[in-house]
């Protein structure tokens, strides 16, 4: 599970991939594949010299189009609302008038 804060970086950092695609949103992204990317050349970051971390950032928007998304996916079912199933009991208090 990713950490919300990893989560918000990564998309943001989608986003400004996308503005180097040209018209192409981030949710046409691979969010797998460019996670991993993202996260791949930012543990490598500690090795790397001050004065090179800027080159490192452009190539990673450099390679968004290595994440880009094929067509849109079409589904090979109909959308179906499950009934949410409730383990505990709903208690219906005559006298709950007052909580209101």
């Amino acid at each position: 599970m990713v950490d919300p804060m990893a989560y918000n970086l990564i998309r943001y950092q989608m986003g400004l991939m996308d503005k180097s695609l040209k018209g192409l949103f981030s949710n046409r992204l691979s969010f797998r594949d460019a996670s991993s990317h993202i996260i791949h050349k930012l543990t490598l970051m500690p090795i790397y010299t001050p004065g090179n971390v800027p080159g490192l950032i452009l190539e990673i928007d450099r390679n968004a189009c290595q994440f880009k998304l094929e067509g849109k996916r079409e589904r090979s079912y109909l959308r179906t609302l499950k009934v949410s199933k409730n383990r505990y009991p709903v208690a219906k208090n005559k006298n709950a008038a007052h909580l209101k």
